[in-house]
């Protein structure tokens, strides 16, 4: 699994890529109990830890780790590396990025594609600037994204991304 400021410059790429870090971790019951089949827990483990590398990249502030999160013109990665160097531009580093997956349907899981369609919200994240203290960013609201992943070179990079709806406010 794009959003509000930070979150609306991810969702919008990865969603957009969204920050993140467990989008499965905080699912809701609905959530976990329609992946019943093996395929489907281990597609959105490949979600979830690449989740997780691209809250790494954006807690290091690094472009090059995030980019490589992507496939060669994904405008998905594009957008969230525009997005990170913004950040760093004003000085910022994004830390605790979580992502919070309310729904998920597994549409594809093969050894080299996963496409899932996803209903998820950036959960928590806190903006650093140097000495100056810790913002904490607001949460996105709710919003369904169909990503698609792709394994090569041994990992799995984001392709694509592409909003569905924006879901109700909760």
């Amino acid at each position: 699994m794009l959003v509000i400021g930070l979150g609306a410059g991810v969702v919008g790429v990865v969603t957009a890529a969204r920050l993140t870090a467990r989008p499965a971790g905080d699912a809701t019951p609905n959530a976990q109990s329609s992946l019943t089949r093996p395929a489907d827990r281990g597609a959105l483990d490949v979600l979830r830890d690449w989740d997780d590398r691209r809250a790494a990249a954006w807690a290091a502030g690094d472009p090059v780790l995030l980019a490589r999160l992507y496939t060669r013109g994904s405008t998905a990665g594009a957008a969230d590396l525009a997005l990170l160097r913004r950040y760093r531009a004003r000085g910022l580093l994004v830390r605790g990025m979580r992502m919070q997956l309310l729904r998920a349907r597994v549409l594809t899981s093969r050894p080299r594609l996963v496409v899932i369609e996803v209903t998820d919200r950036l959960a928590s994240a806190v903006a650093y600037a140097g000495t100056t203290g810790a913002r904490r960013l607001p949460r996105d609201a709710a919003s369904a994204h169909e990503v698609v992943l792709r394994r090569i070179e041994g990992e799995w990079r984001m392709a694509q991304v592409s909003l569905l709806r924006r879901a109700a406010q909760r």
